[in-house]
């Protein structure tokens, strides 16, 4: 069921893009990388990264979901960046959103690392084997993990799949 009304959190540059294509700006919450965006709803924030990746829309990014019980970090389409291990330390995120096809985005060794870097509590991999090019496997992302971010669950989800944290 769709919701009409929904609130949209997005870069500024996307923002216009929804409104050029009929999104009322009342729906819109757009911002940028920098602090974090206050939503509609008073306990949760979003901060926007800097993602290695190219975009026609603004600036390529992450997003980190800050709720008062936990904190996601999803990375988008990029390659690892220095940036994530400050973003960790300062939001300490539990769970971790991690691109693994290769091609556009990390492998599952450079996935791996980023891992290292952000120590959450759960690495979930991302992006692969959507399209041929995109060659990352979520096995090989796995057994990478247990080697270099020890401590780090990794889940492993279908397409469509929830998970409950």
């Amino acid at each position: 069921k769709k919701n009409k009304n929904a609130k949209i959190v997005c870069i500024y540059e996307v923002g216009l893009a929804l409104e050029k294509q009929g999104i009322s700006s009342s729906q819109i919450i757009a911002g940028n990388i920098g602090g974090p965006i206050h939503t509609h709803m008073s306990d949760v924030k979003v901060v926007f990264t800097p993602a290695a990746h190219s975009s026609e829309y603004g600036v390529a990014t992450g997003a980190i979901i800050i709720t008062p019980d936990k904190t996601v970090y999803h990375a988008g389409d990029t390659g690892i960046t220095a940036d994530m291990s400050i973003y960790a330390e300062i939001y300490k995120p539990d769970i971790f959103l991690v691109p693994i096809g290769g091609h556009y985005t990390m492998d599952p060794l450079q996935a791996a690392y980023a891992v290292r870097l952000v120590k959450p509590k759960i690495a979930i991999p991302m992006h692969y084997g959507s399209f041929p090019v995109l060659y990352g496997n979520p096995g090989e992302f796995e057994k990478l993990t247990r080697e270099i971010a020890a401590g780090t669950e990794v889940r492993i989800l279908r397409p469509g799949e929830t998970i409950e944290v």
